[in-house]
């Protein structure tokens, strides 16, 4: 499935890299298009393994007019901001191209613009291994031009190229067993197939001597209309059985919608692993929450990370279950286990996975001179008594772990740098451990870092300074208001879903700044996945494209672009499956869409069916 991925990949980066090219002008003579339009119509039914259908922002002007993101890109420097990073993508991507083959960057760049105006869609098919790429209008926009182009220059021998007919149409064909490709026009619309085995089917069902995938189930009920939200693009991957012993065993199917929800933009992706469960998704298996269980957090929160994580269960998973969670975690899993920390009678597992409960929050306070990164973790507590007799052991070990960690020349504190706060009691105890500051790296000195623990009646937390403890104490203690959420989230309140496995809130206050400025570090992490994929196949290394953040484009503080609407991540989960829901104001590095884009290349690598 390696082109389809690509093409997720591709896609993902583009709603969020290539958006503001949506603001120009699509083709003035075409309107909205019907479902008698739909491009799906070309693709076969029988054999299709993954879809991505795109109905272009022509389709959809009046809704996306209504929405947040339009008016950024119309009206501040969010459009010329992702514009120029779109431009140092594109000139980065061609720059290895022969010059017969390479599309200047302006051409490129109003190719894709209108790509998106237009629509497309993507399919593969099996077993004929054929990918079917189909750009509407593309016959008679310059996309036919470019991709001619690109495949045989006209000033070049390329082998294996001729034009054959087949059911009355002319194919151009370039035959070659790594690359074999064919294309022709069908009325205005341009069709690509990758693999010349697919061609037959693709005819087959343009002439309705075989059905197509409008009348695919998936597909009908991706399409079907869903109260105010109104997709744009949806599909769906049929993955490749996976084996019992695999961290992705009993995943059956994905699909996904992104479009737009009243003035926002919203992704719905669906994963279906039906219970009983195996493998990865068994972990994730414990219970659930709503809204009204997050409790009373403090009201200016930029960002809240709720999730339900049996940690006894998440500790008994495989090696390749934790590296599918995140690469890594198999080794520092074992570590834990392997040290256990023996000299001070202390078990990871034992000490502080069994007394801790299933319920974790994560949250980031607003940013200040004295703070410039205010934090905390809180976790519910299941047995409070051995949860204490283990903090009473820990003094000890930080000690240790200060003294380890110490600069070269840095004095060792004369006591212990964990010592109460005030005066413990049965119910609520603090602690606050002062790290000499010349006993830190310069990164984590600059914070200032002063954790303090904060064991309540139901919590324990778990905060970057005293104050911070201080102003979660209800929270701690299972006390407050329990119906609603916190400061500006609570306009989200009637939009989150039941069944809650996990949840992010995001400020808006915090605006398009950090977004723009971590888009850079997220294409570089995309392509490493990309490059491990690669490598994982014995195929060549794609260049990196790195990308440069203009200070002057950034929105200034202040700004309708520097404050947004407040934003949510949820996952969901009920007896056939999991479900991705995100609603926010523009595509984030926290988007679900880059999630899909890493299952993706997860599964490309699965065996036969």
């Amino acid at each position: 499935m390696t082109a389809p991925i690509a093409s997720i990949i591709v896609v993902s980066f583009s709603l969020f890299a290539l958006a503001p090219l949506a603001r120009g002008q699509g083709d003035p003579a075409v309107g909205t298009t019907s479902s008698a339009d739909a491009l799906v119509h070309y693709v076969p039914a029988k054999g299709l393994v993954f879809l991505l259908e795109c109905d272009g922002f022509d389709a959809h002007a009046a809704g996306w007019s209504r929405t947040t993101a339009s008016q950024l890109l119309e009206r501040t420097n969010l459009g010329r901001l992702l514009d120029d990073l779109a431009r140092q993508a594109i000139d980065q991507a061609v720059a290895g191209l022969p010059s017969s083959r390479r599309p200047t960057t302006v051409e490129l760049h109003d190719a894709l613009r209108r790509v998106l105006h237009a629509g497309f869609c993507v399919a593969r098919i099996e077993p004929a291994g054929s990918t079917l790429i189909v750009i509407r209008r593309g016959a008679r926009n310059g996309s036919r031009g470019l991709v001619e182009r690109f495949i045989a220059p006209p000033d070049s021998q390329i082998p294996g190229l001729r034009l054959e007919t087949r059911a009355g149409r002319a194919i151009t064909m370039v035959d070659r067993a790594a690359d074999a490709v064919a294309w022709w026009s069908e009325r205005d619309d341009l069709i690509v197939v990758v693999g010349l085995a697919g061609i037959d089917a693709v005819l087959q069902t343009l002439d309705r001597r075989a059905p197509d995938a409008a009348s695919h189930p998936t597909r009908t009920r991706l399409a079907a209309r869903d109260r105010d939200f109104e997709p744009v693009v949806r599909g769906f991957i049929d993955p490749p059985t996976q084996p019992e012993s695999s961290p992705w065993a009993g995943l059956e199917a994905i699909d996904f919608r992104w479009g737009f929800q009243a003035d926002a933009l919203q992704t719905v992706i669906r994963v279906d692993a039906p219970a009983p469960r195996s493998g990865l998704f068994a972990r994730f298996d414990g219970p659930t929450f709503d809204r009204s269980e997050i409790g009373s957090l403090p009201a200016d929160l930029r960002k809240i990370t709720i999730a339900s994580i049996d940690l006894a269960r998440l500790a008994a998973a495989g090696a390749a279950e934790l590296d599918a969670i995140a690469p890594g975690a198999a080794e520092l899993a074992q570590r834990i286990d392997a040290e256990s920390l023996t000299p001070m009678n202390i078990n990871a597992k034992r000490d502080w996975f069994a007394p801790l409960g299933d319920r974790f929050v994560f949250g980031v306070k607003p940013p200040t001179a004295a703070a410039p990164f205010d934090f905390f973790l809180a976790c519910s507590i299941r047995d409070r008594a051995a949860l204490a007799a283990s903090l009473d052991r820990l003094a000890p070990l930080l000690d240790r772990a200060v003294a380890a960690i110490a600069v070269r020349g840095a004095a060792r504190p004369k006591r212990s740098v964990m010592r109460p706060l005030g005066k413990a009691g049965p119910a609520r105890s603090t602690w606050t451990i002062d790290i000499p500051q010349d006993a830190l790296p310069p990164a984590l000195s600059r914070i200032g870092l002063r954790p303090t623990l904060l064991l309540g009646r139901s919590k324990l937390v778990i905060a970057s300074r005293p104050e911070t403890a201080k102003s979660l104490e209800a929270f701690a203690d299972g006390l407050g208001p329990r119906s609603g959420l916190p400061g500006e989230f609570a306009a989200l309140q009637r939009r989150i879903p039941p069944k809650l496995v996990a949840l992010t809130l995001e400020s808006g206050r915090d605006g398009l700044e950090a977004t723009a400025e971590a888009l850079p570090a997220t294409v570089l992490g995309l392509q490493a996945l990309v490059r491990s994929r690669l490598a994982a196949a014995g195929r060549p290394p794609l260049p990196p494209i790195v990308l440069q953040v203009d200070p002057a484009a950034l929105p200034r503080p202040g700004s309708s672009a520097a404050t947004l609407p407040p934003a949510f991540h949820a996952i969901t989960v009920d007896d056939r499956g999991f479900t991705l829901l995100s609603r926010e104001t523009v595509p984030t590095t926290n988007s679900p869409l880059a999630t899909l884009a890493r299952l993706a290349l997860f599964l490309q690598a699965g065996p036969a069916r």
